[in-house]
């Protein structure tokens, strides 16, 4: 495998495929290499990229900017942060509406923006595979964009747990707890709400289960023990309370 093409399209993807500078590009790819060096360089690189592609016409260089034609290309980055996007666009439409005074199609709105907004929030959650080049997060230009899919992700799969919770659909909302602890198991808030959604299934022993895990840990990854709010709530666990 060419490692070099490869990790050329992985770089262009990590600053968004989208009018990357061609000095951005070498910097990461080539940082000791000179500028003249550098500049041969990206153009082999880039011509075996196509040729490994098989379409000249899927990565565009116009003015010293580099990008990915999205009539030839595809990436479960880019479909994830768009279905985020669509839902905050339902979210923003839904602000708008309630300024309007027409009380009967303002709730026809709210139920369509919202109906919209769970169905993006759930493609965005179903496209999130894990970390972004997980092979790669030793590389210092991939640490921004994993870091900022992992965090939209995280607040996705809240969100779709508030929601569910809402609607009474505790299992569903534990399904996404869940799934963002395997995503991020130091996200202290989806602890305290799975535990609360396993009290009010009559799960006890999940949700001590799921305290003692939260508490090992925040011990093991960052030193610290669970905060004040997670202690009351693991504490009226313990008495019966909600």
């Amino acid at each position: 495998m060419q490692k070099k093409p490869l990790e050329f399209l992985k770089v262009l993807v990590a600053f968004g495929g989208d009018e990357v500078t061609e000095g951005r590009i070498t910097d990461a790819l080539w940082p000791d290499a000179d500028g003249d060096t550098a500049r041969i360089s990206f153009k082999t690189t880039l011509h075996r990229l196509r040729q490994l592609i098989g379409h000249d016409e899927a990565i565009r260089v116009q003015d010293g900017k580099v990008s990915l034609d999205g009539r030839y290309c595809w990436t479960d980055v880019w479909a994830f942060e768009h279905a985020l996007e669509s839902s905050e666009c339902g979210v923003r439409s839904s602000e708008l509406n309630e300024r309007k005074q027409e009380k009967k199609l303002l709730s026809s709105r709210r139920r369509v923006t919202g109906s919209s907004r769970l169905r993006s929030l759930e493609l965005a959650v179903a496209l999130y595979a894990g970390r972004f080049l997980p092979g790669d997060e030793d590389r210092p230009w991939s640490v921004s964009l994993r870091e900022r899919l992992r965090n939209r992700f995280l607040r996705a799969v809240g969100m779709l747990g508030e929601s569910s919770e809402r609607d009474g659909k505790l299992r569903n909302a534990v399904e996404y707890y869940q799934k963002g602890l395997d995503a991020d198991d130091l996200a202290e808030e989806l602890y305290r709400r799975l535990m609360l959604c396993y009290q009010k299934l009559g799960r006890k022993a999940d949700a001590v289960k799921t305290y003692e895990r939260c508490r090992r840990t925040l011990a093991a990854g960052l030193g610290v023990e669970p905060s004040e709010e997670t202690e009351r709530a693991y504490a009226a666990l313990r008495t019966g309370q909600r």
